[in-house]
């Protein structure tokens, strides 16, 4: 009896810790990864909201645009994308891959002038698709 308590206290510890470090951590790190996109871009929102040439927005560009990629790596280490996503644990796939198109296309416009509409719509959908929590809602929550 002690022997069967014994490796059912071995097999708990075994899938607490799979469960934990394959399942669990890469959706934290996802969810952790959203916020560093929502800091980032409200950093950057005044040069991605008003572009035009200068040292901030050369600067904003490349950290902008890794957003995207690492948004991207982060989405596929999670397992079961597909129950996650039906759990809401993540975005969907697709919201996924909207996001990542309009980080790109703020960070290749950052520089470019008369785009600001059009980045502030990218801003605001970014925020929208991926649920970014802010403590000063934006008008993208008043659907």
């Amino acid at each position: 009896m002690e022997l069967l308590i014994f490796f059912l206290g071995i097999a708990t510890s075994l899938l607490s810790y799979i469960g934990y470090n394959f399942l669990l951590k890469p959706i934290i790190s996802l969810n952790e990864f959203k916020a560093k996109i929502g800091h980032t871009l409200t950093y950057y929102s005044h040069i991605i909201t008003s572009p035009g040439r200068g040292k901030l927005a050369d600067e904003a560009s490349p950290i902008i645009r890794d957003l995207a990629f690492e948004l991207e790596e982060k989405y596929l280490l999670v397992p079961l994308n597909k129950l996650a996503t039906f759990f809401r644990l993540i975005p969907a796939r697709n919201s996924v891959v909207t996001v990542k198109g309009q980080i790109i296309f703020m960070s290749n416009s950052v520089s470019a002038d008369g785009k600001t509409d059009q980045n502030h719509k990218a801003l605001e959908e970014v925020f929208t698709l991926l649920n970014i929590k802010e403590l000063e809602p934006r008008n993208n929550n008043k659907k």
